[in-house]
């Protein structure tokens, strides 16, 4: 089997992943879904391979499988055409932009086509799991029961070699993954299994995250529970950042730092008050859960007494981050750790990858993630109610 295969897994579980809200972005000449893709700097909408064109494409498949030899050869060579620079003749009228679009979404087609005639027609073939494993590449093609099927029949098949089984139960796992908020029972076995069968796949560091974000959206105080579960998962990575994340939400933070305007920051001095931790970047534009507005609004409603906000700005520009902090009133400490075009590291401490989004500290320090789309100002109520010092 050609290499490919780490491609396909990678490709596969980037589209898959979007599903949590992660952006797409697509190279020249890529396609995803229905047909969104970049030429250039702008996004265009592509238009679709025609009906008959894609009748053609199947017709000259089918001309080429008079055997599983030959039709694996054909599958080879598509797959090879897919690395290759679309060159347009010199006889191509119109937007260049869009023919070369077209002609790149025909060879993932003809791809397509050949894997499936391929599966349908030699069952026996020991290239059959391999023409599966290709076909999931294609999923922008394949409907989702379909896609289901394909990779359920590779974890099955007795001639699937480990390589590709496992890339299989990858993808399974990526679609438990999106399901983990309408099936979280099912989805969760799923992984578990996973974990157990493949102890040294770095996969677990992901499984992790992704069910932190279900349960602080879903099932917020059930997250500290679930992390200790975790902690004794025969998985490798799952297991590490099973315990990290807790460590992070069961002992009281420690941050000690310059703010921006230069005084000292040290979160210990700031126990016995609720403390939001705010994540910012005015480069980037106003978050995007708009938490900037709630930020001031919270600002404006509670008593210092009772609550202190610490802005930690990940920009890389210095006025940029000034200018916003004038410009928005912002009268809280602001701490920006980004150092020689290095982004900021307690950004990256509290994972904070987006440059938004806000954590929140109880009174004696110790601290949860602010689930996106949260009404901060219900949040912070709640934590000043139910932490009120006994008078």
């Amino acid at each position: 089997m050609f290499d490919v295969r780490l491609t396909i897994v990678r490709n596969v579980v980037a589209a898959s992943l979007c599903a949590w809200g992660a952006g797409v972005v697509a190279q020249a000449g890529d396609f995803i879904g229905n047909n969104l893709v970049f030429a250039g700097r702008m996004p265009v909408r592509a238009p679709a391979v025609s009906p008959e064109r894609q009748e053609a494409l199947k017709a000259e498949i089918q001309a080429k499988s008079d055997t599983p030899e030959q039709l694996w050869a054909c599958i080879q060579g598509a797959s090879a055409d897919l690395d290759k620079p679309i060159v347009l003749g010199p006889d191509v009228k119109g937007n260049k932009d869009q023919a070369r679009v077209i002609l790149c979404q025909e060879r993932g087609l003809r791809l397509t086509f050949a894997c499936k005639e391929f599966v349908a027609r030699f069952a026996t073939d020991p290239h059959r799991t391999d023409a599966q494993f290709l076909l999931l590449q294609r999923r922008e093609w394949l409907a989702n029961g379909e896609y289901q099927e394909i990779y359920e029949s590779i974890i099955a098949s007795p001639d699937a070699s480990s390589e590709v089984r496992h890339h299989a139960r990858v993808c399974q796992a990526v679609d438990a993954l999106n399901a983990l908020r309408s099936d979280f029972k099912t989805s969760e076995k799923v992984l578990c299994d996973f974990e157990r069968d493949y102890p040294e796949d770095p996969w677990g560091f992901n499984f992790v995250e992704q069910r932190m974000r279900c349960f602080s959206e879903k099932r917020p105080e059930d997250l500290i529970v679930e992390l200790a579960g975790l902690i004794a998962s025969p998985n490798k990575a799952t297991a590490s950042k099973a315990s990290e994340e807790l460590t992070l939400r069961i002992d009281p933070i420690e941050l000690r730092a310059k703010s921006v305007t230069g005084q000292d920051v040290d979160l210990s001095r700031f126990r016995g008050k609720i403390v939001l931790l705010y994540f910012w970047a005015a480069s980037w534009g106003d978050p995007r859960q708009n938490i900037l507005p709630q930020v001031l609004a919270a600002r404006r409603k509670f008593s210092s007494t009772d609550f202190q906000i610490v802005g930690i700005c990940n920009d890389f520009e210095r006025k940029t981050m000034l200018r916003a902090i004038k410009a928005q009133a912002m009268d809280w400490p602001t701490i920006n750790d980004v150092r020689n075009g290095n982004s900021s590291a307690l950004a990256a401490r509290f994972h904070m990858t987006s440059n938004q989004g806000a954590w929140l500290l109880d009174r004696e320090g110790v601290g949860r993630l602010v689930p996106h789309g949260a009404n901060l100002e219900e949040e912070i109520e709640r934590a000043i109610r139910i932490t009120m010092p006994k008078k």
